[in-house]
Parts: C-alpha cells; sequence; structure tokens
C-alpha cells in the first residue's frame, strides 16, 4: 500500500483495492493505523451520492518509507 501511495501520492479506496486484492475491512483496519501514525491522510468525499475515500502519503510517510525500502536494500545486499 505504501509503494503505490509513494508513487502516486494519492489513490481512491476503489482503485488501491482492486491492485492489491484486499477486503474492504482489511484495507480499512491497515489504514487505521497508518493514519494514527500519521503516514497517510484520508480524504473523505461525495461523486454524486456515493461516498468516495482518497487516501494520500504525508511526508512522514515518505520519509518513513523511504528509510524502510533502504534498509531492506541493505539486507538484500
Amino acid at each position: 500500500m505504501m509503494n503505490i501511495l509513494y508513487k502516486e501520492k494519492e489513490i481512491d479506496f476503489v482503485t488501491l483495492k482492486k491492485r492489491i486484492g484486499i477486503s474492504d475491512g482489511g484495507l480499512q483496519s491497515h489504514f487505521r493505523y497508518l493514519e494514527k501514525d500519521n503516514l497517510v491522510t484520508v480524504r473523505k468525499e461525495f461523486s454524486g451520492r456515493k461516498p468516495h475515500t482518497v487516501y494520500s502519503i504525508t511526508e512522514k510517510g515518505k520519509e518513513e518509507f523511504t528509510k524502510l525500502r533502504e534498509r531492506l536494500f541493505e539486507v538484500l545486499k
């Protein structure tokens, strides 16, 4: 999820769910923790009468993801 957000900056709930193949509840659960740690933001709006949720990565999220990626690359060397 973070890799997708890092690359795309923001993505809507339905698109992200389809891309990673996760249930609605699973996706919401993961994002609750990410939002709590200020790694992502959640914007809820309406498109017509339908709710539309958009997730964005924060600056802190970008920094933390970059650190994690660098550590993973070090381990894989």
